[in-house]
């Protein structure tokens, strides 16, 4: 009885593993960056499914060319000064399932970002917002004051709001009047299924008695 139980917990937390959810499509809005990047020099505003090496996808590509050439956004409109106009500097992605978005890490450019807020829910009409946060640097501002190519984590310490889509949308930046950055890439936990969840804990409540018996 008890080799039964390890091998279904066995196979409980290969399913769970396996099920790893993984971002499937990225967007932002068409024509919403109005310099050199990815998404304006191919015209590729939406890739789903994901497609890495073209337009916004390479949001999320591991690999950088350390050259200007690599942004993936890059826009110069603004709704007043260190603020970009909201409904431009707003990325989307899709998940295979639903997860939970701890943080954000950005790959900076020297006029980057300094404050995003992130948003997820199960439906793009009912987004909730994680809260507003600043990176590393903090409020940093002037020309030039990040760190060129710099890997910085937006922590939204978020355990609790899930869904298949994360929002961000860039609140502030370092320099008045124009930003840019090379990746975005989410940090984040799938949310198991309540049925392997319970499955689950039937088992380990099972190998907790047989031990007592």
């Amino acid at each position: 009885m008890k080799k039964i139980l390890v091998t279904l917990l066995f196979f409980l937390s290969f399913t769970i593993m396996a099920n790893a959810a993984s971002i499937v499509g990225i967007s932002i809005p068409v024509n919403s960056m109005d310099a050199y990047c990815h998404p304006k020099d191919e015209n590729v505003w939406s890739s789903n499914p994901l497609n890495i090496y073209s337009g916004i996808g390479y949001l999320v590509n591991p690999n950088l060319t350390y050259s200007y050439s690599d942004f993936t956004l890059h826009d110069h409109v603004y709704v007043s000064s260190y603020i970009p106009d909201p409904t431009r500097a707003v990325v989307t992605y899709e998940f295979s399932e639903a997860v939970t978005v701890k943080s954000l890490q950005i790959v900076q450019h020297t006029n980057g970002v300094t404050k995003i807020e992130g948003f997820a829910g199960n439906s793009l009409s009912s987004m909730v917002s994680l809260g507003s946060v600043f990176g590393p640097s903090g409020d940093a501002m002037g020309g030039q004051v990040l760190p060129e190519y710099a890997y910085q984590v937006f922590d939204f310490n978020n355990t609790t709001v899930s869904g298949k889509y994360f929002q961000f949308i860039i609140r502030k930046t370092s320099l008045g009047n124009g930003w840019a950055l090379y990746r975005a890439t989410p940090d984040f936990i799938a949310v198991p299924e309540p049925s392997s969840l319970l499955f689950l804990g039937i088992a380990l409540a099972a190998v907790a008695l047989l031990k007592k018996a």
